[in-house]
């Protein structure tokens, strides 16, 4: 997979430069010339993408932050400033350690105790530690302070130790650490200032309190709210002339010795030389990777790692081995692969469910050949579900046409464009740091295209409302669709939870030709789905033909039954017909269009009465033993259906007839032999799929019916007129 990464890398120019990558920024801060705040300009919530950004690879606990580009955190102080716990934990300090050298006054070693907290307590009022170049000496003293309290049998050392205000709370404190990272990025455009001097007065201005206060008070006016992890740069406005620092490059050579200097591994650190498994060559392996980002929406933290390993973890020490030495990559390669994934997730990826499909090809295809964007997300630009109308469904028709004209034409050759272009496609999620891929896929495009139309062949079902197909259904929707309904205040996470079950098994399926079954769990959440849907209104609706106002709801329960047909095709090798005149299915399916029939007789004999409102049909009360014990419940409804072909034969006797016949039609089929007490999964798909189809016939009848009787009213006028 990655060797198919590094060689997109190579074929789009995307360099291994560890020194550079590409990050999204969302606001700019302008200053004057001479260093005068201006503004702020926005991006927006999403940024704007950036190519060359100044990267610095670290690891651990150090006050080591970017150069140029930082996240608001670490750059403004947003959200640090108004931080009291530092002061607190400082001032808690004094107190302790005042309180522990009274106490031990009359001790030998207090004047050395003594001497070393002055030295610290120096140190922290002057706010030197804040300096990378101190920490050795910050290090150091806490450690001689720690020597030096060697009497720690005595009782009040013993407690100054255990408390919270000792001197590692201090240096562990949070906004301690952030100070110093603040530091060390000003530090950073300090040095730079040699190269190009507004950068010192930027730092400078950066230095003020009452600043960085404008600076935040500005931020945090701003809509979308500002968030600490969102990346911050620099602009220098001068009359009508606006530099953006970042896009120019006469930091790019300083950059480069800087993060030379700042990359050396210390001296007592030896990293032998071993094979990288991406180019073959002998290197020195990179202990800790570049991190990828995008995941953060998919259950990931904003920056995640592809190849990592527990530095403190016995489980991956074996041979002696340690972090990425158990899996050797070279630099270069392994910032060529991670700035490829970055690029990847932010130009040529798809969201699937709560997981990040990204993919690419070997030659250019166009948005209307794209065939994993289609498949995701339709083959149409029709996005009103809402507001299905005759029009709409025309287009959709033609939007089914046009997507199969597309596909044969690649399977058959004709698009000799794409005769020989390679697809790849890898699925990817987060799991807090780690990036995870759960699917890798590649081959050939022209055996993709066939394994689509084959997808949507499976897929392919009647409108509720009569024959004219489904519009092909999007990946996500035959996803989401085995979902209960999401609550309205619900976070769209935690209503796809389940989804990662069947989520991977579905696009597999999708992408992999009908060898790939579809998953059992998937078909038995459909089914419940589909039961759930004739309790509410959601199937209510569909049974009439002026019903088509269903918007999203109409979508899913068609792809439940999408899921259901290709269900019987894939895995139990099973023709099915969705064609009303083939009549001869099992009798499982029939015993699906007999319960449809009864159904159809119960409202048609309550509307001849006039009562159009069943408190509880025979759908509410039967349909779930029906459909899974259908032996127990056939005699009732048999009976049932007796004294409703009663009542509707006083009002309507043609109607009457007409259902009375169809119900013998379809009995004459049913093999009580053949069906068993209680249905296995593949017998309740037929008949769910038999009740569905029974629906859509008789659907289609009435609005056929409608359409006579308008048209005979219409010549009866104008033979009125004419006369």
């Amino acid at each position: 997979m990655l060797h198919n990464v590094i060689n997109y890398a190579d074929a789009h120019g995307i360099k291994g430069d560890e020194e550079f990558t590409s990050k999204r920024i969302r606001f700019i801060i302008q200053f004057s010339p001479k260093g005068e705040f201006l503004g702020i300009h926005d991006y927006g919530e999403n940024g704007e993408m950036f190519s060359m950004v100044p990267h610095l690879q670290f690891s651990g606990d150090v006050p080591t932050r970017q150069f140029l580009v930082d996240t608001l955190e670490f750059l403004t102080l947003y959200s640090v400033q108004e931080d009291n716990s530092f002061d607190e934990a400082l001032k808690d300090f004094k107190k302790s350690a005042q309180e522990l050298l009274l106490k031990l006054e009359l001790e030998a070693d207090y004047k050395g105790i003594k001497n070393v907290y002055n030295k610290i307590l120096t140190m922290l009022n002057n706010r030197a530690f804040l300096d990378l170049r101190e920490t050795k000496q910050k290090e150091e003293l806490s450690k001689k302070f720690k020597k030096k309290s060697r009497l720690k049998r005595i009782p009040a050392v013993k407690d100054f130790l255990k408390k919270k205000g000792v001197l590692d709370t201090i240096f562990s404190n949070a906004k301690f650490k952030r100070i110093s990272k603040h530091q060390f990025c000003l530090r950073l455009l300090e040095e730079a200032s040699n190269v190009e001097p507004i950068l010192g007065v930027i730092a400078k201005s950066l230095r003020s309190e009452e600043n960085l206060r404008e600076i935040n008070s500005k931020l945090s006016a701003v809509s979308p709210k500002a968030k600490r992890i969102n990346n911050i740069s620099f602009a220098v406005v001068d009359g009508e002339e606006t530099r953006i620092l970042v896009e120019e490059s006469f930091w790019h050579d300083w950059w480069k010795e800087k993060h030379s200097d700042l990359s050396k591994k210390d001296e007592d650190v030896v990293v032998p030389f071993r094979r990288c498994f991406l180019s073959g060559e002998l290197t020195k392996p990179l202990l800790t990777h570049p991190k990828i980002k995008g995941l953060g929406g998919v259950s990931g933290n904003a920056e995640t790692s592809l190849i990592s390993f527990d530095k403190g973890s016995d489980s991956f020490q074996s041979y002696g081995f340690s972090q990425g030495e158990n899996a050797a990559v070279s630099v270069s390669s392994a910032v060529k692969y991670t700035t490829t994934l970055n690029h990847l997730l932010n130009h040529q990826h798809q969201r699937l469910a709560g997981s990040e499909i990204v993919y690419w090809y070997s030659h250019d295809v166009t948005p209307n050949d794209d065939i994993f964007k289609n498949t995701i997300y339709g083959w149409s630009d029709i996005e009103d579900e809402e507001n299905e109308t005759e029009n709409i469904t025309q287009k959709e028709a033609e939007s089914n046409i046009n997507a199969k004209k597309f596909l044969r034409s690649v399977i058959s050759g004709e698009r000799q464009d794409l005769k020989d272009a390679q697809y790849y496609a890898l699925t990817m999620v987060g799991n807090r740091g780690r990036a995870v891929v759960q699917n890798w896929m590649e081959g050939q495009f022209a055996d993709l295209a066939k394994n689509i139309e084959q997808w949507f062949s499976d897929l392919e079902i009647p409108r509720l409302t009569g024959r004219i197909p489904v519009k092909f259904p999007k990946i996500k929707t035959l996803i989401t669709c085995l979902l209960k309904e999401r609550k309205p205040n619900q976070e769209y996470p935690e209503w796809i939870k389940p989804v990662p079950g069947f989520r991977e098994a579905l696009w597999k399926a999708a992408i992999g030709g009908r060898n790939v079954p579809i998953p059992e769990n998937a078909v038995r959440q459909a089914l419940q789905r589909y039961r759930e849907s004739m309790l509410t209104d959601e199937f209510a609706y569909a049974l009439e033909p002026e019903g088509e106002l269903m918007g999203i709801r109409r979508a899913r329960l068609y792809a439940r039954i999408s899921i259901i047909k290709a269900y019987l095709i894939r895995n139990i090798n099973e023709e099915v017909s969705m064609d009303d005149k083939q009549k001869n299915e099992n009798s499982i399916c029939q015993l699906g269009r007999l319960f449809a029939v009864l159904a159809d007789l119960q409202r048609s004999a309550h509307k001849s009465d006039g009562d159009s409102n069943v408190k509880a049909t025979i759908v509410d009360r039967f349909y779930t033993h029906a459909s899974t014990c259908p032996k127990l419940v056939h005699g009732r409804l048999i009976s049932l259906s007796q004294h409703h072909l009663r009542k509707l034969e006083n009002k309507r006797p043609k109607v009457a007839s007409a259902i009375r016949n169809e119900i013998a039609a379809i009995s004459k089929e049913i093999d009580f032999s053949e069906v068993p007490d209680l249905l296995a999964l593949t017998d309740q798909s037929w008949f769910a799929l038999g009740y569905y189809k029974q629906i859509a016939e008789m659907n289609y009848r009435k609005i056929e019916a409608s359409m006579r009787k308008k048209e005979s009213k219409t010549d009866l006028n104008k033979g009125g007129n004419d006369e």
